[in-house]
C-alpha cells in the first residue's frame, strides 16, 4: 500500500486579498455613509434582522405601516 501525503490548500491571505478586502471595506463604509439612514439601522435590520417597527422604536423614530 503506497500510501503519499494530500496536498492541503492554503488557507492563509495573501497581500493583494488583504488589500481587496480593505479596499471593498472602505467602499462599503463611504457607501453606508451617504445613505440618509440613522447610524446603526443597517445593523438592526439586516444583522439582527429587527422588524421595520423594531428598528424605528428602538432609534426613537416616529414610523406607521
Amino acid at each position: 500500500m503506497n500510501i503519499a501525503p494530500r496536498d492541503f490548500a492554503d488557507w492563509r491571505e495573501n497581500s493583494s486579498e488583504s488589500l481587496e478586502r480593505t479596499e471593498l471595506r472602505e467602499a462599503l463604509q463611504r457607501a453606508l455613509d451617504t445613505l440618509s439612514l440613522p447610524r446603526g439601522s443597517h445593523l438592526l435590520r439586516d444583522v439582527q434582522n429587527y422588524s421595520t417597527a423594531e428598528t424605528a422604536k428602538i432609534l426613537g423614530i416616529l414610523w406607521s405601516a
